[in-house]
């Protein structure tokens, strides 16, 4: 599936069968014949969905856009660690009901494990950001996550937003717990209020302003074994620093230790080849390595050429290209 959503992709990938169970629970698209193999399915199907009443064809697409944003392999992990969580090992599942595919998986997870879908949208697009601002080094600590000191956590978020940035006060925020590679994680959604804005929607076929404080989103995740705290915000790194302050404060129950600066130098000559065969040592904090891109620079020349390969199943799939 494409990486950006689009109803003839969705109907083109997804299983019919699956399709059918959704429209038959919605009672719509009646007329289609899901079963029919003609080559014209998908124009017939498109043709059927454009006239479907608008209300009622938002509510579907927002479902679709969901399964198509989990029908990927960071979304299938995500659903997995989350069912994991729950005591479920969700791939047996889809191997016991002969699901192949991520479509077929995520749509499954959809139509038959609602209670996964929330927190897995959640871990999925937390884990398809970039730009994250980490801390190390904070010390052997258990995050607090009982109600009292969630909502201290919640309030405080708020009064920073509010008082400091001049924003709203209004704060509101969603824990989760993960595992992964035998680590445990806490995530916290935190979303506080933005500054009021005037947004132009379509509102019964018409453009309309409406003058809207929405949400902003800060998402932190700390990893008690590594000792760190990842932050994810669209703000300078003057709040990404009260916001550290914060989370050390309310959830960890410390003062934020100085960041202590470590200069890491590697010699990374003998990557020109083909991979060694490495053996980390555990101070390095090193876990495995994977090159992914090589620049060759030309003799007596300023030209260059740059190899880039993705590296997830072929550890080696940039010397082979």
């Amino acid at each position: 599936m494409n990486k950006n959503y689009s109803p003839q992709d969705f109907f083109a990938c997804v299983p019919k069968v699956f399709l059918k169970q959704y429209f038959d629970s919605h009672s719509v698209m009646q007329d289609v014949d899901f079963e029919s193999k003609d080559d014209d399915f998908n124009t017939k199907i498109l043709a059927s969905w454009a006239v479907l009443d608008e209300t009622q064809r938002n509510d579907m697409e927002t479902h679709f856009q969901e399964i198509h944003a989990l029908s990927n392999e960071k979304g299938m992990n995500a659903l997995i660690d989350e069912a994991l969580f729950h005591g479920e090992a969700l791939n047996d599942t889809f191997e016991e009901n002969e699901l192949v595919g991520f479509e077929a998986r995520a749509f499954w997870s959809f139509l038959n494990r609602e209670a996964l879908w929330k927190n897995a949208l959640s871990l999925n697009y937390a884990d398809n950001l970039t730009h994250w601002k980490k801390r190390s080094e904070l010390g052997d600590y258990p995050a607090k996550v009982d109600e009292p000191s969630v909502q201290r956590f919640t309030i405080a978020l708020g009064e920073y937003f509010g008082s400091d940035l001049y924003m709203g006060k209004n704060c509101q925020v969603e824990c989760l717990k993960r595992v992964i590679d035998g680590k445990n994680y806490d995530y916290f959604f935190a979303y506080p209020e933005d500054y009021a804005r005037v947004y132009r929607n379509w509102e019964s076929g018409k453009t309309k302003n409406h003058v809207q404080r929405k949400v902003l989103e800060v998402i932190f995740v700390y990893c008690r074994e590594q000792q760190s705290l990842d932050v994810w915000c669209q703000f300078r790194s003057e709040v990404v620093k009260a916001l550290q302050k914060i989370f050390a404060n309310e959830i960890l129950g410390i003062e934020l230790p100085k960041p202590v600066r470590v200069k890491k130098e590697y010699e990374l000559d003998a990557f020109k080849q083909s991979m060694p065969n490495l053996i980390y040592v555990p101070q390095t904090g090193i876990e495995s390595i994977r090159v992914n891109k090589l620049r060759i620079t030309m003799s007596h020349s300023k030209d260059k050429i740059t190899l880039e390969a993705n590296t997830h199943d072929d550890p080696q799939a940039v010397y082979k290209l």
